[in-house]
């Protein structure tokens, strides 16, 4: 997704997620990661493609004690990734949310710092 058409900074992420579809009576669950993320958009990382304009239900996981973080939103963006990049994530989702990731910040905040002392993120 190119930054012209993002309306706001995004940061970099590392945030297990699960989608779901919500139309066609997708009830397939599947695995996905947050690369980036800002208060209304994400760029997951996922293993299937999904349809530019196809809904999906998302669960992010900030916590192993925790179902997940619910958020929904419309595909705006979808890329095959280059067999380089591609050994576990092959396809990049760019994600347009309908509700603000702002009431998460300070869950996304702390899984960030702990990612972050553990080496796992840049500082």
């Amino acid at each position: 997704m190119s930054n012209e058409r993002r309306s706001e900074n995004r940061n970099l992420r590392c945030i297990p997620a699960s989608i779901q579809g919500q139309e066609d009576g997708d009830d397939d669950e599947h695995v996905a990661i947050v690369h980036d993320a800002s208060a209304h958009g994400v760029t997951l990382y996922t293993r299937e493609p999904h349809a530019i304009g196809e809904r999906l239900q998302l669960q992010l996981h900030t916590d192993v004690h925790s179902s997940g973080l619910p958020a929904s939103g419309m595909v705006v963006h979808c890329e095959r990734l280059d067999l380089e990049r591609s050994d576990v994530w092959s396809w990049q989702l760019g994600m347009e949310l309908d509700t603000s990731l702002a009431p998460y910040e300070a869950a996304i905040e702390a899984l960030t710092a702990k990612q972050r002392a553990n080496g796992l993120l840049p500082n």
